[in-house]
């Protein structure tokens, strides 16, 4: 079993870095999500930029850049419920408060 499909437990979450997560965009519920967001792009006439999409601590998009940073917990159910339950709240959970959040991100441009 890749450690991808594991449960993960919250002892090893604050001592692995996300790239030995095994977690990817491709796959989870953010890919559907994430190509609805890029036909909207093209709908309104936004056709010569083509954002990436990567997963990382938090809702970012550096200066200078075309890439859009999606908080790595929401890849998998196990780990968003994780952090909601250690955060308190959660940001961009679900289709239409994604899209809300990758709007937003795209904004910032």
């Amino acid at each position: 079993m890749k450690f991808s499909e594991t449960p993960f437990h919250e002892s090893k979450l604050w001592s692995t870095p996300i790239r030995d997560l095994g977690l990817k965009i491709e796959g989870t519920p953010l890919e559907p999500v994430i190509a609805e967001f890029r036909r909207e792009l093209q709908a309104v006439g936004v056709r010569k930029l083509s954002p990436h999409f990567y997963l990382t601590t938090e809702w970012v998009v550096h200066d200078d850049t075309i890439a859009i940073g999606i908080p790595f917990y929401l890849a998998r159910p196990d780990l968003t419920a994780l952090h909601a339950e250690q955060e308190g709240h959660l940001e961009g959970v679900g289709r239409q408060e994604l899209l809300r959040y990758l709007r937003h991100e795209m904004d910032t441009w």
